[in-house]
This record gives structure tokens, C-alpha cells and sequence, in this order.
């Protein structure tokens, strides 16, 4: 009968954590696209338009935007199928596996014998800490919510089978890490946090041991820190000759972005979507309760028969945060990196409440005391989010939040850039670039920025200064883009030859855009070439047999020229 009564209360506990984010931020749902990723990742991206096994194939074979997650794309897909271009739709699934996270996080804390008040209270801060909007309601960082929903599904597996020894568990718990693998490569950070479990919670073996039974997962978690590295390449991050990586000032800024998260997740009183504070290196006081927070873990971990809870949920917000603090300068520090560190700090923190509470013994008035001041701390948080999710309704309220509270940030002038031009505000648009070019926290590429900038001067007329932006993006990393543009600019000053090579190294460059062969067939038409020109028009409908301008460039050039040598 009790356990019928216990079921029933989780039951009923899980149905108010999946209400309480819904009535929450609901009122997100009608907000647009965002121009930060939302447009190139959805809006401008043909593999989401069409479920077609070709593009199944291109998500799973190949990187995009300097990632792998195929299984991010493909529920963009799904959306699209569903909604079309209808942000409503993508905001909703968003919405729906935060607060599913939220229920499987309170089932997942019940598993390991959590108890109801501190699982539920968790939960809560899990589904409506203000740092957690910014992974839900940015529908690009749908990785974030889709990958944890598949790692919550791993880990609970996981302890059901060490529960019952079933094979069936761990397989299941095997097929939602490997989905998890295909939503973002940083999950590969999970082994780690079974062999925490198994170490600290379970204390099933030692760690020698551990790491020798987890090899596999270990070993795929390896080989998808390659792949991380990899895609990241192709836009240009770990890469010497395009971004150098001063291993020395990240080292020395670590121990920073550690206490800056801790208190992100203390007091996220001043949340931003950029943040510029981060100095070149860490001070000495930083460094000094860095190294007093590893001595107090290191003798948490030697003693993890008494203190095994501290140690895994310690355990927990470091190995999930970990891969995010090797990240470059300007994007080292985002809300969003704490979307899964944030169980463990927000349970580390709990621990003194929950030993308080029992020494406070059957005082009824002093628990409730506690319980209480504990309700009113969630119910600011929950008042904190709410006035936060409306800076993201639209791009320019966004925008300009971030450009007040980080002015010296690259993004935060890039970014209000990109809005000025949306509004066709050209001039104010090119200040913006301007100012990005000079930001004291820079990416390790202006390569965008100047070809941004040359879409405005091909807007405005002004083909010269377009010409040299794209110089400029190219002289920073060589894309097929940048080459197809700068031809169409040559073209335009009547640099014939020059505009061909740009098309030429744009095919060079892997380039199968149908445009590129339809604008050579013009050039070579202009130069009398018209065999050439024929051949070129006929690639473009090879690559695109609905391409309407080469069948009209193709059936003039046939029409009124015999092409010949």
C-alpha cells in the first residue's frame, strides 16, 4: 500500500514540474525566429526543408556549421514537416523536452534515493533557473535539451540495470548515450559520470577498475572528441594558421570561468547573452579559491564512504562543464553551459540545507522555517526568469540588452549589425561592423564580418569597397562562399577574367552551387565562348534541373548562337 502511495505522489509530482515551465514561459511560444542561427540552422538550410534519405544522408556523413549532430537537424526536420517555417512549432518542441527533462530529473533523483522535497525542489530550479531560458528558448541551441533528454534516458537505464542486473537496461542505456552522441558531440563527457556513479554512489569497484569496464564507452567518447575537433576545424577553431589557441591564457582563465558560472548559478542577476568581463587572466584571488575548492573536492574524494553524495554531484558539475572552458575567448562563457552543470551545483549546494534539516530534528517550526526560505529563493529565481525570457521576443530587444551589458564583446556589435541591416538601416549597420572589428574580445576570425559587410557595399553600389572586404574575408580562411561572391563583384566592375577564377576557386573549393556554373555560362557567353557557355549552363541544370535562370540563359544561347569552338 505504500509503495502504491509513494508511486501515486511521484506521479502527481511529475505532472506539476512538467505544468509549472509551461505556465511559466507559455508565453514564448508566439516569439519569432531569432537571426542569431535560428535563420542559417533553419530558415536558409534545405536539409531541414525536405525529409528526403538524401538529406538524411548529407546530416549523417558530413559537418555542418563547425558541428556533428545529425540528430539536432533531423528533429528540425521534423518540426519543419510538422509546422513549415513556423516558429511557434520549433519553440514548442523545445518547451516540451525542457519540462519532460525537468520530469525525468525528478524520476532520476527519486532512482538514486533522493528524497521527494529535495528531488522536486531540484527539479524546479532545473526547469526555471534563469540561466536554463536561454537552451530552450533559443531554438538553435536545441542540441542542449535534445541531448540531455537522451542522457537522462541513459543514466536512468543505467541505474535500473545496476538495480537489476538486466541486460536489456544497460543496451537501452548504451542506444540513448549513442543518441545523445548524435545530438552533440559534448555528451561524450557521459562515461565519466557512470563511473562517478559506480565510484561514489554504487562504490562498486575502483577506478582502475571502472575505466577498464566502461573502455568502450571511453573509447567512443574519444573518438567523438576527435569528431568535436574536427568539425570545429572546418569553421576554423582549433586551427594555427586561422585561430591560435594561447593555451597559456586559457589555462590561466580557467579557475575564472569556474567561480563566474558558480556565481552565474548563485545570483544570475545580470544574465546576458555575451558577457565581456572575462579577463586575460585569472587573479590571484581566483586562483587562490580554485585551489582551496580542489583541496576541499580532493578530501571529499578520499573520503567518499561519508561524503559519496558531495563527491559525485561535484563530480557532475565539473565533468559536464569541463569541455566548455577550453572554448575560445568569445564563446567561452554562455547561460547555456550550465544547462546540465547546473544539477550538480544547485544539489551540492542543497546538501548543507538537507543536513540542517535533519539536525534541526522533529522541530516542525524549524523545518518548515527551511523549507520555506528555501520555496521563497526558487519562487525569486522563477520571478528572474520570467522578466528574462521577455528580453528574447524579438532580435533587437535581444541585441540590445547584450550590446549594453557587454559593450566590449565582438558578438554584441556583430550581432547588432546584422539587425541594423535587417531593418535596411545600412549605414548604422556598417558602424556596428566597424566597432566589431575593433572589440577587445575578438573571435579568432573576421572572415564573416567582412563579407557581411560586402553584401552592404553590393546593396549600396559601392563594388570597389565590396572587392576589398572580400579580400579580406578570404585573406582570414578560404571559403567557396567568399570566392562566388567576389566573382559576382568582379562581374559587376567588368572584370571578366578575375570573375572566372573566383568561380573557378570556388569549384576548387568544393562548391556545387548551381549559380556558380550559371554565372560562368554568362561570362563565357560575354567573352564569345559559346560552347563553354552552353556546358556551363548545362552543369547548372545538372545541379539544379529547375534552376529557371540557366534554362532561359541555355534556350537564348541555343536560340540565337550555334555554340561551336
Amino acid at each position: 500500500m505504500a509503495i502504491k502511495i509513494m508511486k501515486q505522489i511521484n506521479f502527481y509530482l511529475a505532472l506539476l514540474i512538467l505544468a509549472i515551465p509551461l505556465i511559466l514561459f507559455n508565453h514564448t511560444l508566439p516569439y519569432g525566429f531569432m537571426d542569431l542561427d535560428d535563420r542559417a540552422l533553419i530558415l536558409e538550410n534545405p536539409l531541414v526543408k525536405t525529409l528526403s534519405w538524401s538529406n538524411l544522408y548529407e546530416m549523417f556523413t558530413r559537418f555542418h556549421f563547425g558541428q556533428y549532430k545529425p540528430f539536432t537537424l533531423l528533429s528540425f526536420a521534423f518540426d519543419y514537416s510538422i509546422w513549415n517555417a513556423t516558429p511557434y512549432g520549433f519553440r514548442l518542441t523545445s518547451l516540451i523536452l525542457h519540462v519532460l527533462n525537468s520530469a525525468l530529473l525528478y524520476l532520476l533523483l527519486r532512482k538514486m534515493n533522493v528524497s521527494i522535497f529535495s528531488s522536486f525542489v531540484v527539479s524546479i530550479f532545473f526547469a526555471c533557473h534563469p540561466v536554463q531560458i536561454e537552451a530552450f528558448i533559443w531554438i538553435a541551441a536545441r542540441k542542449h535539451v535534445l541531448s540531455t533528454f537522451f542522457l537522462f534516458a541513459s543514466f536512468l537505464s543505467h541505474i535500473t540495470f545496476r538495480e537489476s542486473n538486466k541486460r536489456q537496461h544497460q543496451t537501452v542505456s548504451a542506444a540513448c548515450f549513442a543518441l545523445a552522441l548524435l545530438t552533440d558531440s559534448l555528451s561524450a563527457m557521459f562515461p565519466l559520470v557512470i563511473i562517478a556513479y559506480d565510484y561514489f554512489y554504487l562504490k562498486r569497484a575502483s577506478l582502475a577498475k571502472l575505466v577498464q569496464e566502461y573502455f568502450i564507452y571511453l573509447l567512443i567518447a574519444f573518438i567523438m572528441g576527435i569528431v568535436f575537433i574536427q568539425a570545429s576545424r572546418t569553421e576554423g577553431y582549433f586551427r594555427h594558421d586561422f585561430t591560435p589557441q594561447n593555451w597559456k591564457s586559457i589555462w590561466a582563465n580557467i579557475p575564472t570561468l569556474i567561480w563566474r558560472y558558480i556565481f552565474l548559478g548563485f545570483s544570475p542577476t545580470h544574465q546576458s547573452f555575451m558577457y565581456d568581463s572575462l579577463g586575460t587572466k585569472s587573479t590571484w584571488k581566483y586562483w587562490a579559491s580554485t585551489l582551496v575548492l580542489i583541496g576541499i573536492i580532493l578530501q571529499v574524494f578520499k573520503k567518499r564512504d561519508t561524503e559519496s553524495e558531495f563527491a559525485f554531484w561535484a563530480s557532475w558539475f565539473f565533468i559536464f562543464l569541463a569541455p566548455t572552458l577550453f572554448l575560445p575567448p568569445h564563446s567561452v562563457l554562455h547561460d547555456r553551459y550550465l544547462y546540465l552543470p547546473l544539477i550538480g551545483l544547485v544539489m551540492v549546494i542543497g546538501i548543507p540545507f538537507r543536513k540542517l534539516a535533519w539536525v534541526l530534528g522533529e522541530s516542525y517550526f524549524r523545518k518548515s522555517t527551511v523549507y520555506i526560505l528555501i520555496l521563497l529563493v526558487l519562487a525569486s529565481y522563477m520571478k528572474t526568469s520570467w522578466k528574462r525570457s521577455f528580453v528574447w521576443h524579438d532580435n533587437f530587444t535581444l541585441l540590445s540588452d547584450t550590446l549594453e551589458k557587454a559593450p566590449r564583446h565582438y558578438f554584441s556589435h556583430y550581432g547588432m549589425g546584422l539587425e541594423w541591416m535587417r531593418q535596411e538601416k545600412y549605414d548604422l549597420a556598417l558602424k556596428e561592423f566597424e566597432e566589431a572589428l575593433k572589440a577587445p574580445i575578438a573571435p579568432g576570425s573576421y572572415d564573416l564580418t567582412y563579407n557581411t559587410m560586402a553584401q552592404i557595399y553590393f546593396i549600396q553600389k559601392k563594388y570597389d569597397k565590396g572587392i576589398e572586404a572580400l579580400k579580406k574575408a578570404i585573406s582570414f580562411i578560404e571559403k567557396d562562399i567568399y570566392y562566388i561572391n567576389l566573382g559576382v563583384f568582379y562581374r559587376k566592375t567588368s572584370q571578366l577574367n578575375q570573375a572566372m577564377q573566383a568561380y573557378l576557386k570556388a569549384i576548387e573549393l568544393g562548391s556545387k552551387e548551381a549559380a556558380v556554373y550559371n554565372n560562368m555560362g554568362v561570362i563565357h557567353e560575354l567573352q564569345g565562348n559559346f560552347k563553354k557557355a552552353a556546358e556551363a549552363y548545362q552543369m547548372a541544370l545538372k545541379l539544379n534541373p529547375d534552376y529557371a535562370e540557366a534554362l532561359q540563359n541555355l534556350a537564348t544561347l541555343m536560340k540565337n548562337k550555334q555554340p561551336q569552338d
